[in-house]
């Protein structure tokens, strides 16, 4: 039996996902001083909706506390984060973004709306709302 690339669900979500993750990166990849990897822009998402603990991301990312300790430790190098103690946690480490980290979250933002803008223009206001109230939805 043949595989329909329209026929899961997943494939269809994925596809749109490649399509929103390689905006962002083209146009990030304009300015140099950004100059990261995918994964090291999937995990500034996830720095954005957690605790910045290492662990909490890692199980939000679903990787190993090793490879966010080893994101961390490039990202820090490269001037995006830094860690600071854990004022809740005393033994514990959060994560922090610099100056440098806020202004890629911001030109992250400001892609991803102007991204969103022009997929509302080509498939209407009322479909964009109502795939934020599906994709919003409890689906079990």
């Amino acid at each position: 039996m043949e595989h329909h690339p329209d026929r899961y669900l997943i494939d269809l979500l994925l596809r749109r996902f490649g399509y929103l993750e390689t905006e962002l990166m083209s146009e990030l990849e304009k300015k140099p001083e950004f100059e990261l990897t995918r994964q090291q822009v999937m995990f500034f998402s996830y720095l954005n909706t957690t605790c910045a603990r290492a662990s909490d991301i890692a199980r939000e990312m679903k990787i190993s506390r090793q490879a966010v300790h080893q994101m961390v430790v490039e990202l820090e190098n490269k001037g995006f984060v830094e860690r600071a103690k854990d004022p809740v946690r005393g033994n514990a480490k959060i994560i922090l973004k610099t100056e440098k980290g806020k202004a890629l979250t911001k030109a992250a933002r400001d892609q991803l709306e102007e991204t969103e803008q022009n997929i509302c223009k080509n498939i209407g206001e009322k479909n964009m709302e109502n795939l934020r109230k599906i994709l919003l939805q409890d689906w079990g």
